[in-house]
């Protein structure tokens, strides 16, 4: 059984390896943070404009949301609209069903 980080992880490579196959340039968008708890440095991973990970092709740029429930997508929106992206930039929150070789897509 896995935790949630490491499914987190695994969908996330998933859905880089995806768009690479599409002939994207694909990179995390994830930045780790210290934050001291009890004399002890936690590192937290905070995602860069509401995405884990960002592509583009010569042609787009797109910020990808990656998720692995369908319920969480409308959430992701959300998350994307407390951003002002300029209107050339595609919001993609990319959804991965239980044993799913392609991914649900959906425009954010």
């Amino acid at each position: 059984m896995t935790n949630k980080i490491q499914r987190g992880n695994y969908y996330r490579l998933k859905t880089k390896h995806f768009y690479e196959a599409e002939g994207y340039e694909v990179a995390n968008a994830e930045v780790k943070k210290p934050m001291p708890i009890k004399g002890r440095l936690i590192w937290i991973a905070t995602d860069i404009f509401a995405s884990d990970l960002i592509a583009m092709n010569g042609k787009e740029i797109l910020f990808i949301q990656v998720k692995t429930n369908r319920g969480d997508v409308s959430k992701a929106v959300k998350e994307f609209a407390k951003h002002q992206f300029p209107p050339t930039i595609r919001k993609i929150v990319v959804c991965w069903p239980e044993r799913a070789s392609v991914p649900e897509i959906f425009e954010g």
